[in-house]
């Protein structure tokens, strides 16, 4: 059994970042630098849903850090983005498989290097028997900008509002973990 979206450290790391970036953060600065700051941000999950959407995993891999993090549900932890490209091979490998989601909150932190996306998606796929079935969730990326100026997922997991559905299994390769 596999459930789907989006994922990404360690768990404790990521709670530590998300309730750091939501405690009353705001990039240094002016409303318009903050404003400005938020608007990337929110681009860049636009862009990364964008490509998942498209079923793209190699553009999908290069929103992630290189050293980033995505925790998938009923899976074991996927780290790097080599790792993680390999891991959205696999999704996108499931037959009937899309992705609708949508962004319910955004933040970035008061130095403006730090921020989390979170929202809600609807994967259809094809059940078992080929049967079509739809995965609805949650999911939380916490974000990095780099030096760069380019922001990247560093953490990213998901997981579903009911137990996943049984799908067809992927038919991409994918390689021992």
């Amino acid at each position: 059994m596999f459930s789907l979206f989006r994922v990404g450290l360690t768990s404790s790391v990521a709670l530590f970042l998300v309730v750091g970036v939501a405690c009353g953060t705001a990039p240094s600065g002016d409303a318009a630098s903050t404003t400005k700051t938020l608007s990337e941000l929110r681009t860049a999950d636009s862009t990364v849903s964008t490509a998942i959407a498209a079923r793209d995993a190699e553009r999908t891999a290069t929103h992630y850090a290189d050293d980033a993090v995505l925790m998938p549900v009923a899976e074991p932890i996927v780290e790097g983005r080599a790792a993680i490209l390999e891991e959205w091979r696999h999704v996108f490998g499931i037959p009937g498989y899309a992705s609708n989601s949508r962004l319910v909150a955004s933040a970035v932190s008061a130095a403006g290097d730090l921020g989390y996306t979170r929202g809600t998606y609807e994967s259809p796929m094809l059940g078992i028997g080929g049967k079509p079935v739809v995965e609805r969730g949650k999911w939380v990326s916490v974000w990095k900008r780099g030096t760069d100026g380019k922001w990247r997922i560093v953490l990213d997991i998901y997981n579903t509002d009911a137990p996943p559905p049984d799908h067809q299994p992927s038919t991409a390769k994918r390689p021992d973990r």
